[in-house]
């Protein structure tokens, strides 16, 4: 619906995109300055259900029990969307207007890369020759329990400062098949050479990044001070325990190590058609999250080296399969601190950079902004985040009007100065 401006100013109705995607343009205190970009997705995934686990309450009523809303997307992604458009709502209500013009942009196909959606919205900013400030999407969050030395009761804001990339790699064998009575004996079947692939793959992984500068080390560096012993000592002398701690890393737990290291995951595996007949061809997908520091050719060679076998077949799988790793973004800027300003003032939470592993609508936005944060305003422990297309999906009304305080502060705060002025430009260093 058309949102409501001051008395003084007319209502504006969003600019439609495909349909379903949206724009809103909240004029800024001073025309002049560059604007800002918030960002939301309005689709959600499914929400299966089966009796093992089944949803408490329906998981598209939007039911509030307890203080709690149930419901598909209540922290992906409709709890941004409310909490960006409550918090505008708030402002006008009062008669005030942000410092910064404010673009509010809400893609509808964020769950299947956006080709409709963002990738469109950026094409209308690059066709009207729109710059932001910075954008903020979605991304990580406020987490207790997920680093340690922490106290497993502290939150710790984790903003994403650079966003990992994916490519998919086709293993593909091809053999003579035959009748499952009568198998080869001087001979491995298609079957067994895949098999072979894939565990290679497995246990030769990508080789970890954890030199200074980028960015999980980064992420452990600022925290060095929080942390308890012997870890505090470790993360602040990394000159010398740099390279024990990434080994450290590799094997601390899924996250640590998908942070420092392009990951590894056979995800699709296909071959035979009867339980009688050997399979002639086997064919498998690898699933890529390419760290920054490394590229897709890299990642593609590794897969080649470590399975050394001319009888695999290695095929880059191209298109929409094929994403790079994001620009890094500076996070000694003052639209940094911004952010941390206000998740200290609402939640009392310290902020960090940190690497985000998935993929957001930011990678049509790279062209916008010099600055791209990719974060969530909302505090849950490591166990809440599996809720993340999961079953049970929820948020406390508490905790959406925190969200809605936090953007209200960050849109009405000024930064020092701007990005403009201080000309910062981060290194493609993660």
């Amino acid at each position: 619906k058309p949102i409501m401006l001051c008395a003084h100013l007319d209502v504006v109705p969003p600019i439609t995109i495909n349909e379903y995607s949206l724009i809103f343009k909240i004029p800024g205190q001073d025309p002049k300055k560059k604007p800002i970009m918030l960002c939301a997705h309005l689709d959600v995934v499914p929400a299966p259900t089966n009796e093992d686990y089944p949803w408490v309450c329906d998981p598209f009523s939007g039911d509030i029990v307890n203080g709690i809303i149930h419901g598909r997307g209540a922290i992906d992604n409709k709890h941004n969307v409310v909490g960006q458009l409550g918090a505008m709502e708030e402002i006008l209500r009062n008669g005030d207007l942000p410092k910064r013009t404010t673009y509010i942009s809400m893609g509808h196909d964020e769950e299947i890369q956006g080709f409709d959606g963002a990738a469109c919205i950026a094409r209308y900013f690059k066709e009207e020759k729109i710059q932001f400030e910075f954008i903020l999407d979605e991304g990580m969050m406020i987490i207790s329990g997920a680093i340690p030395g922490i106290p497993k009761d502290e939150h710790i804001a984790l903003v994403g400062c650079v966003e990992k990339g994916m490519m998919c790699v086709e293993l593909s064998v091809k053999g003579p098949g035959g009748h499952s009575s009568i198998p080869p004996i001087d001979q491995d079947s298609p079957l067994k050479v895949m098999g072979k692939a894939i565990v290679a793959l497995e246990s030769n992984q990508v080789p970890a990044h954890f030199e200074e500068g980028t960015m999980f080390h980064n992420t452990l560096k600022e925290l060095a001070g929080d942390m308890s012993f012997p870890l505090n000592i470790l993360c602040s002398n990394f000159w010398l325990f740099g390279g024990l701690f990434k080994q450290i890393l590799v094997r601390a737990s899924n996250g640590a190590a998908a942070s420092v290291r392009t990951t590894t995951a056979v995800t699709k595996v296909h071959g035979g058609e009867k339980y009688n007949i050997i399979a002639s061809e086997v064919k498998a997908i690898v699933n890529h999250r390419i760290h920054p520091n490394d590229t897709v050719q890299s990642i593609l060679d590794h897969d080649r080296r470590v399975i050394n076998d001319p009888r695999v077949n290695l095929r880059l799988l191209g298109g929409r399969n094929i994403i790079q790793p994001s620009p890094v973004t500076n996070y000694k800027s003052s639209n940094f601190k911004l952010i941390q300003d206000a998740v200290q003032t609402i939640f009392d939470a310290k902020t960090v950079p940190g690497i985000m592993v998935g993929n957001t609508d930011t990678r049509w936005y790279w062209d916008l902004s010099d600055q791209i944060f990719r974060f969530s305003p909302v505090k849950l422990t490591l166990m809440e985040t599996k809720m993340f297309h999961g079953v049970n999906e929820k948020i406390s009304t508490d905790a959406l009007s925190n969200i809605v305080d936090f953007y209200k502060m960050l849109v009405m705060t000024e930064n020092e100065c701007s990005l403009d002025a201080l000309n910062e430009r981060s290194p493609l260093v993660t």
